[in-house]
């Protein structure tokens, strides 16, 4: 009906909104601000490259304080208000862990930035998280064989009581117990 006239009555194409729900104050500040500038320099060059199908890409960031409560409060304001289309952020595994059950509650992506946390993608996960980076699992079958062969199989373990050293502690004291059982031989070549 409106032809060639339909986008200058109407206006461009609806942007992409992404939640960027991040620490940008307490303590994962430093990880918060720089996840988050990375982020901004991704949408820049996304919309600088003419967007997503030609819509532009809005990022909206709110401050969790690498808290739990805030962090839900932030998401729901997110998800309700600013209606994004997907999240992507967080710093701490423990908030990772705590949004997503919202995450879940109202069919909203969200893409995990570097919370390592094994629970996420393992005991905890579901359809709506994403995470396309390694977690503490990947970390101990890939650098368990080495220390055991190069350093010792004794072991004592000092991590961060939070969610990722945790993760870390099981993964990595599983991974050693096992292969300080057995004789860690070179790889043979094929005949």
């Amino acid at each position: 009906v409106f032809g060639p006239w339909d986008r200058s009555v109407f206006g461009k194409e609806k942007p992409i909104k992404i939640g960027h729900p991040d620490a940008m104050s307490g303590p994962y500040t430093t990880l918060g601000t720089y996840g988050t500038w990375g982020a901004m320099v991704a949408v820049n060059r996304i919309n600088k490259a003419g967007g997503i199908n030609g819509r532009p890409v809005e990022m909206i960031v709110e401050d969790t304080q690498g808290q739990v409560p805030m962090a839900l409060r932030k998401v729901r304001k997110l998800i309700e208000k600013d209606e994004v289309h997907v999240l992507q952020g967080i710093t701490s595994s423990k908030v990772c862990l705590g949004i997503m059950p919202t995450c879940r509650e109202f069919k909203t992506a969200f893409m995990v930035g570097i919370s390592m946390a094994t629970d996420i993608t393992r005991e905890q996960a579901d359809r709506y998280t994403f995470r396309p980076m390694n977690n503490a699992t990947i970390q101990a079958l890939a650098m368990g064989p080495w220390l055991v062969k190069n350093i010792g199989k004794k072991w004592s373990f000092a991590y961060v009581d939070y969610a990722w050293g945790q993760s870390e502690y099981k993964e990595f004291s599983e991974s050693i117990k096992k292969l300080s059982l057995i004789h860690i031989s070179e790889p043979t070549r094929p005949y």
